[in-house]
């Protein structure tokens, strides 16, 4: 038998060398698919006032290990900030998870959510900042549809154009 293997010029330390380095390959890629990433994201980009977006914090490939500070800025509030939505999914052995949280405005104007910061496992993520702007809705023209679906509505209509004193 040992024969064969002299013929063929396959040896058992060269089939141990090439285990070797297939191990180091699996070990490798699998290294760098551990890494984990963190993005927000808020799903309108132009918010009314008096709506209420939603800021998901993306966490692929870890959970975050403590609660996320969000930060203090003036003209937002964040409800549910200490009670979010949490979401986990498990696709082919890679984890996400992601918290929504409620953002409202309190007034009109651009706004900048900075960049958060979450540990997850040993490494300290930090996201990129949220930029986006705060409007108030347009008044529906008189008689539109959208003024016949209006929650209050409230139109004095005068039968005769003059006024006599």
């Amino acid at each position: 038998m040992e024969e064969q293997w002299k013929n063929t010029g396959i040896t058992p330390g060269r089939i141990q060398n090439w285990i070797r380095l297939l191990l180091l390959f699996v070990g490798l890629s699998l290294g760098q698919a551990s890494a984990a990433t963190f993005t927000v994201t808020l799903d309108h980009d132009t918010i009314l006032l008096g709506d209420t977006a939603t800021l998901s914090l993306r966490f692929d490939g870890g959970r975050p290990g403590a609660v996320i500070q969000l930060p203090d800025v003036p003209g937002l509030q964040f409800p549910n900030a200490s009670s979010p939505t949490q979401n986990e999914i498990t696709i082919n052995g890679q984890t996400t998870f992601i918290l929504s949280v409620a953002v409202k405005p309190t007034q009109t104007g651009d706004f900048v959510i900075p960049a958060l910061t979450a540990k997850v496992g040993n490494e300290t993520l930090t996201s990129q900042p949220i930029k986006f702007k705060v409007v108030r809705a347009a008044p529906p023209q008189p008689g539109s549809e959208a003024e016949q679906q209006a929650l209050a509505l409230l139109r004095y209509v005068v039968p005769k154009p003059e006024v006599f004193l």
